[in-house]
């Protein structure tokens, strides 16, 4: 009888070490492969459709222009991964920067002065900034509720 209860518990025990692993993903992992920063993501693909008073014209211009600096922007991040020399990544992030740059200063162009305080305030916070700081300061690569604050 003994042995029979410690099988079982030693059963159930096994299974519930298998089952929590995967079902507590859910709990604990990063959602869709986006971790925290699923605000973000949404920020710079719809929020900046979302600014009070935008109109229909000013929406798919900005849409257009979306659509022009991501097309450019999986460009340069594709010559960027295709070298191993940092002379040659330094290059492209420095490009990269300059068409982020470029691409908030011609959506800004379309707002109205309003338009673009709210803009400056929600849209233009990059996930770029978060970049690099690893764990010596505390801060690594997430970009969850925190990324608000800075």
């Amino acid at each position: 009888m003994k042995t029979t209860t410690k099988i079982l518990v030693i059963a159930v025990l096994t299974g519930i070490m298998y089952f929590l692993p995967t079902q507590g993903n859910e709990l604990f992992a990063q959602r869709n492969g986006k971790g925290n920063g699923t605000c973000l993501a949404q920020n710079q693909q719809t929020g900046c459709l979302s600014i009070p008073g935008i109109t229909e014209d000013q929406k798919q211009k900005i849409q257009d222009l979306q659509t022009t600096h991501q097309h450019e922007m999986k460009v340069l991040r594709d010559e960027k991964r295709s070298t191993r020399s940092m002379e040659v990544k330094n290059a492209v992030d420095e490009k990269m920067t300059a068409k982020i740059d470029a691409h908030k200063k011609a959506i800004r162009v379309l707002l109205t002065p309003e338009q673009q305080k709210y803009y400056d305030e929600n849209c233009t916070q990059t996930k770029r900034v978060h970049r690099n700081k690893g764990f010596k300061n505390g801060n690594g690569q997430g970009n969850g509720t925190r990324c608000q604050n800075r």
